[in-house]
Order: structure tokens, then sequence, then C-alpha cells
């Protein structure tokens, strides 16, 4: 997944780069280019697991490299 920044949706950024700066270089906060899909299963399957693990699963969902 790559991400932009609120003020320049041009240049695209890594997760590693995002997760090593609190904003970027011209200032903006860092955001997905698309927000990834999750299906009604996926959801419901949330209360099946532990705290920890859906955390882990959501975060993968926008670091996990394409």
């Amino acid at each position: 997944m790559l991400y932009v920044t609120t003020r320049d949706h041009n240049d695209a950024y890594t997760p590693h780069r995002v997760l090593g700066e609190s904003t970027a270089s011209d200032g903006g906060l860092f955001l997905p280019m698309q927000f990834p899909t999750v299906s009604r299963e996926q959801i419901a399957d949330l209360k099946n697991k532990s705290f920890g693990q859906n955390m882990a699963d959501i975060l993968n969902l926008f670091f996990q490299a394409r």
C-alpha cells in the first residue's frame, strides 16, 4: 500500500517511510492512497479473535507490501 499527504497527492510514500516520520516533508499528514476493503465475513469473524489478533490483522491491511 502506498501513501500520499494531505497537501500533495502526487508523491507516493512507502509504509516504511510513513512509519518513520510523524509528518511528510511538505508538512502534511499521511493518508493511504486507497483504503483496503473488508468483507462482511471478515468483519463478522472479528468476534472470534482476540483483541491483539484483530489489531494485527487490521494493521496488516494498511502496512503490507503489495
